[in-house]
């Protein structure tokens, strides 16, 4: 199991949750802000059972006993502990306490959270990623009430653009300065929604990046957004 951020990385061998990169922020989870140029492990969920990390922009979040725990950067809420303080330890998010949780995505400054079945977010919200309808950062987790009653099948966190399935639809929510959105225009969007080119399309995989997005859909991989370094259509 591994997962990149923009500057970090984060591995689980042999159980056990190993770190390095960038650490300026507290995002490796050693309690310092020194960088790391070899795998350090995590000693503060060394006796913890991990099943799920995510590392985004500059923080790090990890499921660990069932419980959500995160570290980093935090000065946009992205933490989830009701702050907007930095973390060099591994702290529980409270406000998820005792959910069931299903899979988590961290973006550039925030971070989604599938838990019991509702999709959560918080952190960074200046182009509506957090899919609430408004701009307004959120530093605990708040549930995305436009996906009630939605069967929620895979999401992802980009830069500032958010990807999710659901009931086999593929929705869009944040930035589209690049068209990353796949909306066909450049309006960024605060509620999720619907990508009509995916309409009827069998979905498998899903991937949001700094600018652009990747589908797998039909056996087939589709791009958009920026393609400034390497072209992406949408056709």
């Amino acid at each position: 199991m591994a997962a990149g951020g923009t500057y970090h990385s984060l591995v689980v061998a042999n159980g056990e949750l190993w770190s390095f990169g960038d650490g300026s922020y507290g995002q490796l989870g050693h309690d310092d802000n020194a960088n790391q140029k070899l795998p350090k492990k995590v000693e503060a969920l060394s006796k913890h059972r991990i099943e799920m990390i995510a590392a985004g922009g500059f923080h790090s979040l990890v499921v660990a006993d069932g419980e959500l725990f995160t570290f980093g950067k935090g000065d946009f809420g992205q933490l989830g502990h009701g702050s907007f303080s930095h973390q060099a330890l591994p702290k529980k998010v409270e406000a998820m306490r005792s959910k069931r949780i299903e899979d988590i995505t961290a973006g550039d400054e925030y971070s989604l959270v599938l838990a019991g079945g509702e999709l959560f977010s918080f952190g960074a919200n200046d182009f509506g990623q957090l899919g609430h309808g408004d701009s307004q950062d959120s530093a605990v987790p708040k549930k995305v009430e436009w996906f009630s009653g939605k069967h929620i099948m895979l999401m992802s966190a980009g830069g500032f653009h958010s990807l999710v399935l659901a009931d086999d639809e593929l929705f869009s929510f944040g930035n589209s300065l690049y068209g990353e959105l796949g909306h066909g225009d450049e309006q960024e969007q605060k509620l999720p929604k619907k990508i009509d080119r995916f309409m009827k399309k069998r979905i498998e995989m899903i991937a949001a990046g700094g600018n652009h997005s990747l589908v797998v859909a039909d056996g087939e991989l589709w791009s958009f957004g920026n393609g400034q370094s390497c072209k992406a259509a949408l056709e």
